[in-house]
């Protein structure tokens, strides 16, 4: 009862400071969440600064006028590029702190446990990242970005790439960079490189399974309405000495893009010889001015192993954490697992905005076919086997200041879902109040209960907190 009762106070207290900031500025800050909501998103640092695709993105600086400086002074170097390249410097900084209580089990799923009290927790986040952008000249660009975050206060290299292009022809992008393929809003199964091997969390690496850590060599050509892209591509984990990588643990791809009046079609694969070999199609197309419409597909083939493949329960290995590299896991005591060959996923989804953008409508349906490496690389939840649901609306009201949304998604075959409900209030200029309410239902054996992202394992919570974000 008291924790309730403190629940409360905490409660009013800030919502009465959100109110009277909102009364005394009236000003609305970017809104936090998106359409595609992601439950480990909701307590962490937004993504806008991603990847600068073009420096016509963003606002040049005027060039710094040069001064005399005698020829005996050290001239900085950092202002020695600035003054002989295009330079833009930005940042993101983020402070959030809030309080999350919730209950262990629901009824209507006795069977978890007796213990009928809440669970609460307070919650902190500080993250910042920095993003230095040189244009050195019309034909090579290098873009650098560093994020640092509570608590572990580690300094990470989220992005490191170098453009070159070749008579406005070919592009080249080397180095760590986001790369993102299908267009679904729910399930980014086509999202081929995002794939994580069976046994990279074997090894201890799945508390790492978010961190940045990949290696590109990716190669553009403009064609038509249109593109080929060519990819070579690898991450921490494949390779066992990261200075000396074989060309077996390296991974090879490209898709070809076509893009008219009628739609957007994508076709593409990737091959590495520690996953199965995927090809995806993706197609796209917008009806009615306002109504997207998207379809998408993927086909794996097992192309190193019998049709009844041996996997093996990585809950019956022994993690030692001072492996720094892939082993093989015929030398654990494992439990095999049969697969087949060659599956197949595919979906179907639609998104519309109304009222002038107001409200935003989406849903999908997805099946998975897949029974292996149904782990990505920055996603809440695995894939899950079968015939999958998702839908999802927001509205924006109040001058766009107070956002209400909703998401859920539930997978018919092992009977579990999730159901995501929440607010955000911008409430004075770079702050913002966030209410959001997970709730997982269904059975207690289904993935959303067994893959549960609370840090409590709590399978339903009301998390209130603030965030005070801005950038330059």
């Amino acid at each position: 009862m008291v924790k309730i009762l403190r629940s409360l106070i905490l409660c009013l207290l800030l919502c009465a400071f959100a109110f009277s900031t909102y009364a005394e500025t009236g000003t609305a800050t970017t809104d936090l969440m998106d359409e595609d909501l992601n439950l480990d998103e909701l307590f962490e640092e937004d993504s806008e600064v991603q990847d600068l695709e073009g420096d016509e993105q963003a606002e040049k600086p005027e060039e710094p006028q040069k001064e005399t400086v005698p020829p005996k002074d050290k001239v900085d170097l950092l202002e020695d590029v600035v003054g002989k390249s295009e330079f833009v410097f930005g940042g993101n900084f983020r402070f959030a702190t809030g309080y999350s209580s919730g209950w262990t089990y629901m009824p209507w799923n006795p069977a978890v446990g007796e213990d009928t009290e809440m669970d609460d927790m307070v919650m902190m986040d500080m993250s910042s990242t920095l993003t230095l952008d040189f244009k050195l000249g019309p034909e090579f660009r290098v873009l650098q970005k560093y994020s640092l975050s509570f608590p572990k206060f580690e300094t990470q290299v989220t992005e490191f790439f170098g453009d070159y292009s070749i008579r406005d022809q070919i592009f080249f992008r080397i180095g760590r960079q986001n790369l993102t393929w299908g267009t679904s809003r729910f399930y980014p199964f086509a999202n081929l490189t995002a794939r994580i091997p069976e046994d990279f969390g074997a090894i201890g690496y799945n508390d790492a399974i978010n961190d940045a850590d990949s290696y590109a060599l990716k190669l553009d050509i403009p064609v038509a309405m249109g593109g080929i892209q060519g990819l070579i591509f690898t991450r921490n984990g494949f390779f066992e000495d990261p200075n000396a990588p074989s060309s077996e643990e390296i991974g090879y791809g490209g898709n070809f893009n076509l893009a008219q009046t009628w739609g957007d079609f994508t076709v593409g694969t990737f091959y590495h010889k520690a996953m199965n070999w995927r090809s995806f199609y993706s197609f796209s197309a917008t009806v009615f001015d306002n109504i997207e419409i998207y379809q998408e597909g993927v086909v794996s083939y097992d192309i190193q192993n019998d049709d009844l493949q041996p996997l093996y329960d990585k809950s019956f290995v022994e993690i030692d954490q001072s492996y720094q590299y892939p082993v093989s896991l015929e030398d654990y005591s494992c439990n095999p697992i049969l697969s087949d060959r060659m599956d197949f996923d595919l979906n179907f989804g639609g998104f519309v905005e109304l009222f002038d953008k107001k409200l935003k409508l989406s849903a999908e349906y997805f099946y998975c076919g897949e029974e292996t490496e149904l782990d990505l690389k920055n996603s809440s939840y695995p894939l899950l086997w079968g015939h999958n649901l998702a839908g999802g609306f927001s509205c924006q009201v109040f001058r766009d200041k107070l956002k209400v949304y909703s998401q859920v998604k539930y997978n018919t075959n092992e009977k579990s879902g999730l159901i995501l409900s929440g607010m955000t209030f911008d409430t004075a200029e770079y702050f913002t109040l966030n209410l959001a309410v997970p709730v997982i239902f269904g059975e207690t054996s289904g993935g959303y209960y067994t893959d549960n992202t609370d840090r409590l394992d709590r399978p339903v919570s009301f998390i209130l907190y603030g965030v005070i974000s801005g950038k330059m």
